[in-house]
């Protein structure tokens, strides 16, 4: 009897999730997730073809939030379910800084995104699973309606840098700040164009901090068939700081005085550097790192 229980209840689980697991974990979430519904079409056919650029600002920086929205300060969690094919909706989050998590991310790698075909190009992978809100925002971690199948160089060259930014004006003015993430799927496409990003500061209404830009998943070198996941590798060669390239040689550098950090004179996220922070340099590695720069991680694959 207890035999035919267990299989009864196995049976259920798997007819269930599909799954003999559920990888779906909440791991350090401080906040409570609700189902969201969004009301904001964001103007995803207004977004020009990529040309190089790895992102673009929407509408002067401003978000499309409503009045209503850009006055909450309940701290939440709002994630889409997962379409027919099992695609990611919009995510939001209004949160503080008592809401970031305290301990590291845990493993990720039995989820399972629509469009996930994993290829290495060169020294790099194409795909990351690419959180909407971030783990160190929302302490999200394997939550699979959060998971997205997107590039290396959109999630770890440019995604991060943004959420770098909402977190550090979270950590320094103690407010909240309203965050939402909205996939770019088109069509019965299985992996997104790309991602929109849009942020608010509540308190000071968006004086401290305003977003609202779109970010393309892409990868140079890479051609992606949207419709499937699959890929092919054009080009192999990088530009980048790892590698076998001489840390004794001169070369062109931009430096961010502010952050201590370095990049390729060839690197597009450079231009976020602000003018009083940014100097161009000729100047080795090995001599900057002595005086306590370090390489930007979009500048190593």
């Amino acid at each position: 009897m207890k035999k035919l229980f267990s299989f009864i209840v196995f049976l259920l689980c798997f007819t269930l999730t599909g799954s003999l697991f559920t990888p779906v974990t909440f791991a350090e979430t401080k906040i409570p997730v609700q189902n969201y519904q969004s009301n904001t079409a964001y103007p995803f056919e207004t977004i020009p073809d990529y040309s190089g650029d790895p992102f673009i600002i929407m509408n002067d920086n401003q978000p499309y939030f409503s009045e209503e929205e850009k006055n909450q300060t309940t701290n939440k969690i709002a994630l889409s379910d997962l379409d027919e094919l099992r695609r990611c909706g919009p995510a939001l989050e209004v949160f503080d800084k008592n809401c970031l998590p305290s301990k590291d991310r845990g493993d990720i790698h039995k989820v399972y995104p629509s469009g996930w075909h994993q290829k290495k190009q060169g020294n790099r992978y194409v795909y990351n699973r690419c959180h909407l809100l971030g783990y160190a925002e929302s302490g999200l971690n394997d939550e699979s309606r959060n998971l997205i199948t997107g590039t290396v160089q959109m999630n770890q060259d440019v995604m991060t840098l943004f959420e770098a930014d909402i977190l550090r004006y979270v950590r320094q003015s103690g407010n909240h700040v309203i965050y939402r993430v909205t996939p770019d799927f088109r069509g019965q496409n299985l992996v997104c164009n790309g991602l929109s990003l849009e942020a608010w500061s509540v308190e000071d209404q968006g004086q401290g901090l305003a977003l609202n830009v779109y970010l393309y998943n892409v990868q140079d070198g890479v051609s992606i068939d949207y419709k499937t996941g699959y890929s092919t590798i054009t080009d192999t060669s990088e530009d980048t700081l790892s590698g076998n390239i001489s840390h004794s040689a001169t070369r062109d550098l931009i430096l961010n005085t502010s952050s201590k950090k370095f990049h390729l004179a060839s690197c597009r996220m450079a231009s976020r550097i602000a003018p009083r922070n940014r100097q161009e340099v000729q100047d080795s590695i090995d001599h900057l790192e002595a005086q306590g720069y370090k390489p930007a991680q979009c500048c190593i694959h």
